[in-house]
């Protein structure tokens, strides 16, 4: 047995052990050790075990005290199961929209594809990445443990990460998986943003790398959103499509080459068109020119001959060649003739080197002839336009082998290029052998799973837990040596970096070990060369994450160690090539290095100049040039190691070197550092140009997820940018930001070049090179990619000087196109031929395709490729025909190969019909802030009253075009929008603004651009849409239509925000103001309104004294003044209602009752106003005396409302009338139903509403949380349903929030979003409960319930992803199979939930239990109302219920809505709750279900809102009172206060149900006789009895008028989204509410109507006086705003009479067009032909009506006659 297996066993049996045991094991040391007494396992420690261990654990069992059973357990078969059978896949996506902190999120799915179970153990995984993992949060070595997710992370250093599982992490099936989610810093829009090979590793077991993410698997997702390649909003930058490639290679393919060389040559002149076989010519050079000669011979097989007699030579014939140092001053100076008579080649060279350069021409010539054996008679004068032609190649990052440094000089020669630098080393490893050093490369050349790095350096950039990737590797002595001698013959010098201080990794951890290695045995060689101060606690990360990559420069063994390798590098090069110069690298020293070094720290308080990381870094800087210009170098380094602080160049002369050359390449412009290259030269500098944004090598060579390379500079560079660099106009190359955003010369460098300063020392600018940095170069095949075609474009611009390079613009871009041309034709035809000679893999970029006139048009990025497709998936390929007219739109895959195949660029798809160009969020932000939108109804009488037509216009204000793109406009309708063709998945064509349709979800639609789209600036266009029903109002539009695009941010457009809705169009037409050809009503005029308050206005009435009217109101005219002196008798049963009084009429409560002056509350529980036992308890009797005031009551809310009724008396002299009132209320239950899942209301604004209930008698707060558009009440353990339930944003996945509805706009919550927590609630109650209102809670279901659907399916997906599908399933509310399509009044299709699902039965109860325990210490929950209305077909096609219903007593689906009754009732009767619900929801059709069949005894109440008469719905109160439910009236006809208050289109609110209800409406409310409501239909005109009593004529009679419970108002929001609009929408209607609800009136049983009217009206007047004189303004005092009416007004021979609807209220007017308001008075006139504008105002004038036309009064103009009449003046 193992010894692991013996370890589990003993473990195991010691378990079962009672008391404690000791043992012996043999620990990793391989040292015996006795374990203490073995304590009682930890909780976390037994979940550990327990998930090691094969059987179930016990409580109380013992453990070992020094063993990790769990690290036991795991084994090197359990890591190499893993490593093969583990399948990762990660996606990535860059939240761009959620915030301004740059994240990147990585959805990682761990699937395990064998046959085993992968346990939580104490493996981790490691991988890397180029940014830090989970930022903010793994800020500590000991890690983060991710929420939910149950695994551990930790930053290893520099781009090394792990991931381990935590104890509580579930393990692995077979073929399961685990998700995990977690976030990177910045972005990540690339796939090799994620480097390969991931390992898995345990302690003290061999890692493994995990197969699945091997180089060139593609365990990174695919790249499909825009949020996945954009790195932040303002990236101009997408994937190229087939088409913008098509544009961007668009050259002419001559099919041949153009330039005969490359690099192009300084003069060169075809003499005649003949050619000169070379095939057999003799070579002559002298030795001089041996080199060359040497190249030809190796190249063409030519034999040749040595004479050093030049004038010999030119007499032979053959080839020529041979060198004359006077040919001119440049070295690199050669001239080429051929002449086709003499039959001669000759090349003449100023040295060697410029002699190899011409044979290089010549094989070039020879490469591009007909035969390739012939040059044409042509004559060559040419020399290199820089001294340094360079090409950079890191070898660090990952190892290049000798071969490929072999191939690439070998390429580079042919084309003329001449420095090789070397990065030989950095952070991630040392690549050069350094005798005497042998740890350099024994350590610090190998990545390896090393903890402790003794062996290896940690993994870094995709290297894998082992050493067989490019993450190791190094040169010996004589690999370098031979890079050497090769680059010698092709004359390139070979330039060494060692980059220090900063990217010192490699070499300090080498030096550490070696400090280990002979620390005990040898100081002296311990400390030779260690590198860091072992007291530094400085903190501090590079810029690739490393927090120990800096050298010390404040200690000598630092020196000690550059001087010795600079001395090694020195003596490999002797006898191979001069090495002139040493480069230290210098580059992105991190600032906080060496802060707490303790030598640091002594090394400046002696040298106190040297006083911080810069200066530090200066003082190195000079040590270095110290020490390679005492070996004869001079020195070389990246720019920002030759700068101090502020970017200025360290000053020259301190430098000793002869010569300092300095590599500039941070030239991002925006950043203000692309001056750095002239700063430099004119500072005395050699100056390399390496510009980042062109010529580093290892960035992108196109902006596609799929294209490798780091793109931290600019987002791509391909061949051709880097051909269209301008050396000698360096402020020329800008043109764009790294975002893509262009760029001006101006914003860089300021308006006068301030930023930005001239060239002044032209000969300091010695040359170009390209940069290979190599992060992302996991093979030869890669790196030869990356590299190639680029470096010809950059051997061109070094070598070859453009004439078009001193042209201006515009003519110099298109010269350097027609140059670009040339070149491209010449690679293509010639050049990658040569290439493919020397075995380079160079890029085959994807091909162009574009359809034109029905026709494929196809090109490649060089010509001289083929381009293939494929209709199968790749399966077989086929080259495109040359004429190819395509005849279908479906997408197929094309590619670039070579003529041979053998070589094909990587696939793309082509979409025929070019994908919308992805806009990013500078155009939301234009549309946003330019398109002003308009909106008008244009006719309701288009197709009866079925449909109406509308007009949407867009203008655009800026000064920009807008065309097709895949921005998208949002907005609010609440009517269907072409209903005719609903649905229409794919949209529906607006033609003439060519833009499409879409319905998104409810009220939510959207326009799309067509291809065809265009909107130039300062033009507009229109379309005309059809709409079902119709429109007759401002308010049925909504606010805050916005913009969005794919992951950008959405806006708001600007002319639609506000509550004014200044883009809809005003209603003056007929046909736009009346609903159908039927339809009697339209806008009261003036005159209209004044008729209309005349005839319902009664003179001589006196005002009411108490609102709500008491039954006896027995008041005389002597009065009772209350002063100090008056006490209030103080009793235990009332003592809330007691201060109310007290602090009512300020007195003090006495615990005894005096002589006089008092109050008193008398219990009298047999006291009874009206025969209603159902309010007797609310009862109250009020006897006020001169001496005392007596309260007589059966409970405290009979004190409560005879308090109210005091309030209502008591005028500003705290004097009360003498005398008694009797009271009690009609109803039970007088209730108001606030609307908060529409439009979310605060607290405070329902505290307001509460308040004034009370204030009326009001006693039941329905309160209607949930809606489909928003969940408004916390419930714990349920956080989904308010983190996503109660927000309203643009978030098209509903993952973080519901879609927008009615107006709420794109974002930022300002409107439709928000929720009460439980505290919040719990004051509601609290504040309901003091004031005798009983809070009945509205969760609606199981339609109008998509707000909790959405939030449980985001639970659900939430839980999937943490790997626990109980929880996920546990609140479902879906059935994902339900195929069954409905579509909701609201125009929802997805808002019921699935109630044949046991989640669901189990979510309705967890809610049910939640609210009521909110309820239970404040107010005991009584009654939870379901809702239940409006179910608009759901469940026909759903699985789960198919399979319910059959396994059931039901029928069929059709009786799943009774079912839910019956459900719902036996849930609230298993928490001895009442159930209530909407009438319909206890109905099918016009039947009531069968109340004996619900369980339970307890009432069921329904609430009556349907009574549209002409619909047949007028007696379904009396139908649900008959069959045995308990009913609230909330007729919509008369008690829905979010209908307008006139039928106006100005007026707020819907009117289905009645095309207006004014507060005169509700005050003559019948409840007592529903019928008595029945007056006109919707259309104004008068009901028929038919309508009426639908049974023939004949009304249902109320059978059972005990069930009649009472009334309640309604207010649903729809339109309702600020307070105002609320509280005006409720006030004063609430205050008529409450005198119906409370107080029957004698003229609700006059059954003669016109008699019942004109009592109405007696009473109506006294009661809109009160309102006037004394309610209106408590409601202002309060801070609640209320509705007020707008005047009536006529003309009588031109005096103006008016009137309101409130009498009482002022009323002023003022000319037309001026604010000149003055109060009207019997006396106003005005003159003839003038307009006046009236309106009202309350008494304290701080309300007044409004609307957008005002009320207005227009005096006709007089005859001549009538005006000599006219003698009066206006007033």
């Amino acid at each position: 047995m193992k010894a692991v297996g013996k370890l589990r066993v003993l473990v195991l049996a010691m378990l079962q052990k009672k008391k404690p045991a000791s043992a012996c094991f043999y620990n990793k040391q391989s040292k015996w050790v006795q374990t203490k007494k073995i304590r009682t396992l930890k909780q976390e420690t037994l979940k550990r075990i327990k998930n090691c261990t094969p059987f179930k654990m016990q409580r109380g069992v013992w453990t070992l005290a020094l063993v990790s059973v769990c690290v036991a357990a795991i084994q090197q078969d359990d890591l190499n199961y893993i490593g093969e059978n583990l399948d990762v896949k990660i996606s990535v996506h860059n939240d761009l929209r959620k915030t301004d902190l740059a994240k990147h999120r990585f959805g990682l799915t761990l699937k395990n594809t064998g046959s085993k179970t992968i346990r939580s153990d104490s493996w981790a995984i490691y991988f890397c990445s180029f940014f830090a993992i989970e930022p903010g949060n793994l800020v500590s070595p000991a890690g983060y443990v991710l929420p939910n997710y149950n695994v551990k992370f930790n930053h290893i250093d520099g781009c090394l990460f792990s991931m381990a599982p935590t104890s509580d992490f579930m393990d692995i099936p077979a073929n399961g998986s685990r998700f995990v989610e977690f976030f990177g810093q910045w972005w990540a829009v690339a796939r090799t943003d994620v480097p390969p090979n991931w390992y898995v590793a345990a302690p003290s077991l061999t890692p493994v790398n995990i197969k699945s993410t091997a180089t060139g698997k593609k365990f990174v997702t695919e790249f499909k959103t825009v949020d996945q390649w954009k790195r932040y909003l303002v990236d101009q930058y997408n994937p190229f499509t087939a088409q913008d490639r098509f544009r961007r290679y668009k050259v002419r393919n001559f099919n041949t080459h153009i330039k005969l060389v490359i690099p192009t040559p300084k003069e060169i002149d075809v003499t005649s068109e003949k050619f000169i076989n070379i095939k057999d010519k003799n070579v002559v050079c002298t030795q001089d020119a041996i080199q060359g000669c040497l190249l030809l011979k190796e190249k063409l097989g030519l034999s040749y001959t040595i004479n050093n007699d030049v004038a010999q030579i030119q007499k032979q014939n053959g080839i020529r060649v041979w060198m004359n140092s006077s040919l001119g001053i440049n070295q690199g100076l050669y001239h080429l003739y051929t002449d086709s008579t003499k039959e001669t080649v000759t090349v003449i060279g100023q040295s060697p080197v410029a002699i190899y350069h011409g044979i290089q021409s010549l094989l070039s010539l020879v490469s591009g002839s007909p035969d390739n054996d012939s040059v044409p008679d042509v004559r060559i004068e040419d020399e290199p336009r820089f001294e340094h032609r360079g090409m950079h190649v890191d070898v660090s990052r990952n190892f290049r082998a000798k071969e490929d440094l072999l191939r690439l000089m070998e390429a580079m020669s042919m084309y003329k290029m001449n420095k090789l630098h070397l990065h030989l080393t950095d952070d991630e490893g040392w690549r050069l052998e350094i005798p005497g050093i042998p740890e350099l490369t024994e350590i610090g050349s190998k990545r390896c799973h090393d903890p402790d790095e003794t062996k290896c350096l940690v993994p870094q950039l995709g290297s894998g837990g082992d050493q067989t990737t490019s993450g190791s590797g190094f040169f010996t002595v004589a690999d370098f040596q031979e890079i050497l001698d090769e680059a010698s013959k092709c004359f390139i010098d070979v330039i060494p970096e060692v980059d220090i201080p900063g990217h010192s990794r490699a070499a300090i951890k080498s030096m550490e070990a070696r400090y280990k290695k002979y620390a005990t045995s040898n100081q002296t060689r311990a400390n030779q060369y260690r590198l860091v101060d072992p007291d530094d606690t400085s903190e501090y990360q590079s810029v690739q994450m490393f927090d120990d990559n800096a050298i010390n420069p404040c200690i000598e063994t630092t020196y000690a160690f550059v001087e010795k390798v600079i001395l090694e590098i020195k003596k490999m090069y002797e006898g191979h090539q001069t090495l002139k110069f040493f480069h230290f690298g210098g580059d992105e020293v991190p600032e906080l290095a060496l802060v707490n070094s303790t030598k640091c720290q002594q090394f400046t308080r002696d040298n106190p100049y040297y006083n911080t990381t810069h200066k530090l870094k200066e003082y190195f800087v000079l040590r270095v040039s110290n020490i390679t210009n005492s070996l004869g170098l001079d020195l070389a380094g990246w720019e920002d190691g030759l700068l101090q602080e502020g970017g200025v160049p360290f000053e020259r002369t301190v430098l000793p070197n002869s010569a300092v050359y300095g590599n500039a390449w941070q030239n991002i412009w925006e950043w203000g550092a692309g001056r750095r290259a002239y700063d430099l030269a004119n500072s005395g500098y050699k100056v390399v140009l390496s510009h980042a944004t062109h010529l580093f090598f290892d960035q992108p060579q196109e902006p596609d997820p799929e294209e490798p390379g780091l793109y931290w500079a600019t987002r791509f560079t391909d061949a051709m940018k880097a051909f269209h660099f301008l050396p000698d106009r360096l402020y020329d190359n800008i043109a764009e930001k790294r975002s893509g955003e262009r760029l001006t010369k101006s914003e860089a460098c300021g308006e006068n070049m301030e930023k930005c300063p001239p060239l002044v020392n032209k000969s300091n600018i010695i040359g170009l090179q390209g940069q290979a940095w190599g992060e992302t170069f996991m093979t030869s095949e890669i790196f030869d990619s990356m590299v190639f075609p680029r470096i010809l474009s950059l051997a061109e611009r070094a070598w070859h000087k453009a004439s078009w390079e001193e042209m201006e613009q515009p003519g110099r871009g298109v010269a350097a196109l027609e140059d670009w041309e040339s070149f491209a034709n010449t690679v293509g035809h010639k050049e990658f031929k040569r290439l493919r000679q020397l075995g380079i893999n160079y890029r085959i970029a994807p091909p162009g395709a574009i359809v034109e006139n029905g026709y494929l048009r196809v090109n490649t990025e060089f010509p001289g490729h083929s381009v293939q497709y494929s209709r199968d998936d790749g399966a077989t390929w086929f080259d495109i025909p040359h004429e190819w007219f395509l005849r279908d739109k479906h997408p197929f895959l094309l590619r670039t190969c070579l003529l041979d195949e053998t070589r094909c660029s990587r696939t793309i798809k082509f979409y025929p019909d070019e994908p919308a160009p992805k806009s990013e969020q500078r155009l939301v932000d234009y549309i946003s802030e330019n398109v002003e939108t308009r909106y008008e109804v244009i006719s309701n009488l288009i197709n009866e009253w079925q449909n109406f037509s509308a007009r949407i216009s867009l203008y655009n204000k800026g000064e920009r075009d807008l065309s097709y793109g895949n921005w998208e406009i949002y907005f609010n309708s609440i009517r269907l929008i072409q209903p005719n063709d609903y649905p229409y998945p794919s949209g529906y064509l607006l033609p003439e603004c060519n833009m499409t349709v879409h319905h998104v979800s409810g009220s939510l639609f959207k326009l799309t651009p067509t291809d065809y789209f265009r909107l130039n600036q300062k033009r507009g266009l229109s379309c005309t849409i059809i709409c079902k029903y119709w429109q007759s109002a401002i308010t049925d539009s909504m606010p805050n239509w916005y913009v969005a695009a794919d992951a950008m941010r959405p806006k708001n457009l600007t002319f639609t925000e506000g509550e004014d809705l200044n883009y809809v169009a005003s209603f003056v037409r007929r046909e736009q103001y009346i609903r159908y050809p039927t339809d009697g009503w339209k806008p009261f005029t003036a005159e209209e309104r004044f008729d209309r308050n005349q005839a319902m206005l009664v003179s001589g009435m006196p005002e009411k004294r108490i609102i709500p009217t008491p039954v006896e109101n027995l008041l005389q005219s002597q009065s009772v003044t209350i002063d100090s002196s008056w006490v209030i008798v103080n009793l235990t049963d009332y003592i809330s209602e007691i201060q109310l009084i007290s602090d009512l009429l300020t007195i003090q409560v006495a615990a005894a009752k005096p002589t006089s002056k008092y109050i008193e509350i008398i219990t009298d529980n047999s006291m009874t106003v009206l025969n209603n036992q159902e309010t007797q308890d609310e009862a109250y009797i009020i006897s006020i005396n001169p001496t005392n005031i007596a309260i007589t009551v059966r409970k405290p809310c009979g004190v409560f409302y005879a308090y109210q009724s005091l309030r209502s008396l008591l005028n500003t002299n705290k004097a009360l009338p003498v005398g008694d009132i009797k009271d009690q209320p009609r109803f039970q239950y007088r209730g108001m139903h606030v609307d908060v899942g529409r439009n979310f209301h605060t607290k405070e604004e329902i505290l307001k509403i509460l308040d004034a209930m009370a204030m009326y008698k009001l006693n039941k707060f329905h309160f209607h949380l949930t809606e489909d558009e928003g969940w408004r009440l916390e419930i714990p353990g349920l956080p989904e349903l308010t983190e996503v339930g109660s927000k309203r944003c643009h978030d098209p996945m509903e993952e973080e929030c519901l879609l927008p509805q009615l107006g709420s706009g794109s974002n930022g919550c300002k409107l439709g979003c928000g929720f009460y927590t439980v505290e919040d609630y719990k004051e509601i109650l609290r504040y309901a409960n003091a004031r005798h209102i009983e809070v009945i809670p509205e969760i609606d279901m199981p339609g109008h319930c998509r707000a909790g659907i959405k939030a449980m399916e985001a639970r659900y997906r939430k839980y999937m992803n943490y790997g626990n599908e109980t929880a996920a399933l546990e609140f479902l509310l879906t059935d994902f199979g339900d195929q069954t399509q409905y579509l909701s009044v609201q125009m929802f299709t997805d808002n019921a939930i699935n109630i044949c699902m046991d989640s669901s039965k189990v979510f309705i109860r967890y809610i049910i239990r939640a609210i009521k325990k909110m309820h239970a210490d404040i107010q005991p929950l009584k009654v939870y109302h379901f809702g239940g209305d409006e179910i608009a077909g759901a469940w026909k096609d759903s699985p789960e219920c198919q399979t319910f219903v059959a396994n059931s007593a039901l029928k069929d689906v059709g009786e799943l809505k009774k079912y839910f009754a019956h459900l719902m009732t036996q849930l609230t009767n298993d928490e001895a709750l009442v159930v209530a619900a909407w009438g319909d929801g206890l109905k099918e059709g016009l039947t009531p279900f069968n109340r004996s069949e619900f369980p339970g005894q307890r009432d069921v109440i329904a609430y009556n809102w349907e009574n549209v008469w002409e619909w047949g719905q007028g007696d379904k109160a009396y139908k649900l009172a008959n069959a045995g439910y308990k009913v609230v009236l909330g007729h919509a006809t008369h008690l829905y206060f979010d209908h307008p208050y006139e039928p106006d289109p100005e007026e707020r609110g819907f009117y289905w149900a009645t095309r207006f209800t004014d507060t005169r409406k509700v005050f003559g409310y019948v409840p007592s006789d529903i019928y008595k409501n029945a007056d006109i239909a919707g259309n104004g005109q008068p009901l028929t009895q038919d309508q009426i009593c639908t049974n023939n004529g004949t009304c249902l009679q109320l059978e059972r008028p005990e069930n009649i419970i009472g009334m309640q108002g309604h207010i649903w929001t729809e339109t309702v989204r600020t307070t105002d609009q609320l509280q005006e929408m409720v006030f004063p209607r609430l205050i008529a509410l409450a005198e119906r609800a409370w107080h029957r009136s004698a003229w609700e049983d006059e059954e003669n109507k016109s008699q019942r009217v004109a009592q109405t009206n007696e009473e109506w007047t006294s009661f809109a006086k009160s309102l006037v004189n004394k309610e209106l303004d408590r409601l202002e005092k309060m801070g609640i705003k209320y509705n007020i009416p707008k005047p009536g007004g006529r003309l009588n021979n031109l005096k103006v009479e008016v009137n309101t609807a409130l009498p009482g209220l002022n009323i002023q007017y003022t000319e037309k067009g001026r604010s000149n308001w003055r109060d009207v008075t019997s006396d106003t006139k005005i003159l003839p032909g003038t307009d006046i504008e009236l309106r009202t105002t309350s008494k304290s004038g701080r309300v007044r009506s409004f609307g957008r036309t005002p009320v207005t009064l227009r005096s006709p103009l007089l005859t001549s006659a009538s005006n000599r009449k006219y003698h009066g003046k206006p007033t």
